[in-house]
């Protein structure tokens, strides 16, 4: 599992030093299904921040084999989650909207958009970072 983690964490390392999303709000998760989790986030206005002209973004995504068990894949997805978010704040801060700890920093809040009780071989999880200007005067797409 150290070479699948120390691969993603490289593609998330890599990600942020090519994307700024400096001017946006930013948001981060985990998904099998980016589509289902860009419309279930605009749908529900989680964050509430967000609306349809927000863009998606796959970072990576994780193939399930059964190479290992279950249990290490999401052990490792969620540290990979959690990498990604602390990444984010730290050099985004304020303009992330995921939700905060009464100290500033942000909580791991993930899991939404991965139903842990129903990976299976054969699964591909994404990291994904959802983001749209502030003023939401901007469309992606």
């Amino acid at each position: 599992m150290e070479k699948i983690y120390n691969y993603h964490i490289k593609n998330i390392d890599e990600f942020l030093q090519e994307n700024n999303f400096v001017g946006y709000c930013v948001y981060r998760g985990i998904s099998e299904d980016i589509e289902n989790r860009y419309n279930q986030h605009v749908n529900s206005r989680k964050p509430k921040e967000c609306n349809n002209n927000w863009g998606i973004t796959e970072i990576s995504h994780i193939k399930i084999t059964n190479k290992y068990t279950i249990d290490e894949y999401i052990n490792t997805i969620s540290q990979l989650e959690q990498y990604l978010i602390d990444s984010l704040d730290k050099k985004y801060g304020d303009c992330c909207v995921n939700d905060r700890k009464m100290n500033g920093n942000i909580a791991q809040k993930g899991g939404s958009g991965l139903n842990n009780r129903n990976l299976q071989i054969g699964n591909k999880v994404s990291l994904y970072v959802f983001y749209g200007y502030k003023n939401n005067l901007i469309t992606f797409h």
